[in-house]
């Protein structure tokens, strides 16, 4: 959806519940800025 966004790792998986280069990801894999 617009303003959503979403973060694939290295091999192409949607990453989720972590936080990457400070940005953070919820379970669900949405950044949540």
């Amino acid at each position: 959806a617009p303003g959503q966004w979403y973060y694939l790792n290295a091999n192409g998986a949607m990453a989720a519940s972590t936080v990457i280069d400070g940005y953070t990801l919820d379970a669900s894999g949405l950044w949540v800025s």
